[in-house]
């Protein structure tokens, strides 16, 4: 039979080991999920910066010992996912619209702006053809690659303002594509003298220097097409992880300046937050 002084010094020895491990987590929040290989985060994410994505996530794996799955697909794929399936941890969306629905259909509670992608006209090396602007592109001697057939294409880049511009470059097309990185490529092999790409897509074909690059003014942007939000789905089953992760992607240096090596602006940055307060919380 155990004594009464043995069981308060088992006792106390208990109590001491429970306040380590909490003074360990506290301290040392990543070691948390490192017991549990099993911890694998569903993220959905629309095309575009998946080859960006899945390098942020190989350090999150590494840091917090967890999985992510990686489920990139366009906008209408991930949403009927999201609505029929309802399972997943993370939505990141291009546009802030996207989780504005998905709070309608009560699938997310909030979201944040993440970072922005920027459009640039894209011309020979030098500028030969002294492009400055946009409507330099309608000039009769500038031969314009488009591509109406895009995901995003121009009239999706453009606001609503700017739509007469956008029918007149159609009208004066050299040549039309259903993609804007097949179109790139094909201006790269010698054909036309601009089209308008994403900065990043430059970056993704590592093309910087055999370019020259004119940035679109951001007054001329549909803002939808040029932001990326991220939220947490009600339903996730690792909110604590989720949390880590969104506080990843928003404010850790390394991710920084993983997103801006691929053409990205990330939200918290000079720039960054410049341009939420300027175009995007004004319009709220």
């Amino acid at each position: 039979m155990v004594s009464k002084d043995k069981k308060i010094k088992y006792i106390l020895i208990f109590v001491s080991f429970l306040i380590s491990i909490t003074c360990y987590a506290y301290f040392f929040p990543e070691v948390q999920f490192s017991k549990n290989s099993k911890d694998t985060l569903t993220i959905y994410a629309c095309g575009g910066s998946t080859e960006m994505l899945n390098k942020i996530d190989k350090l999150f794996e590494e840091k917090y010992h967890c999985k992510i799955n990686l489920i990139s697909s366009n906008t209408v794929e991930y949403l009927n996912l999201l609505t029929h399936v309802k399972k997943g941890d993370i939505v990141i969306s291009r546009s802030t619209e996207t989780p504005v629905y998905l709070k309608d259909l009560g699938a997310v509670d909030n979201y944040s702006i993440a970072y922005f992608t920027t459009w640039d006209i894209v011309v020979r090396r030098g500028n030969p053809k002294h492009i400055k602007t946009i409507n330099d592109l309608l000039k009769p001697d500038v031969k314009v690659l488009t591509a109406s057939g895009a995901s995003i294409n121009e009239y999706g880049i453009f606001n609503q303002k700017s739509w007469s511009f956008v029918s007149e470059l159609y009208d004066k097309s050299y040549k039309d594509f259903n993609c804007r990185r097949a179109m790139l490529k094909y201006f790269l092999d010698g054909y036309g003298d601009a089209c308008i790409v994403e900065d990043r897509l430059i970056h993704d074909l590592h093309v910087e220097d055999d370019v020259s690059t004119i940035k679109i003014p951001w007054k001329f942007y549909y803002l939808q097409s040029s932001v990326f939000s991220i939220s947490m789905l009600k339903y996730s089953k690792h909110r604590e992880l989720d949390e880590k992760y969104i506080d990843f992607i928003l404010n850790n240096d390394t991710v920084k300046k993983i997103m801006e090596s691929y053409g990205y602006i990330p939200v918290n940055t000079k720039e960054g937050k410049y341009i939420l307060r300027r175009y995007y919380e004004s319009q709220q």
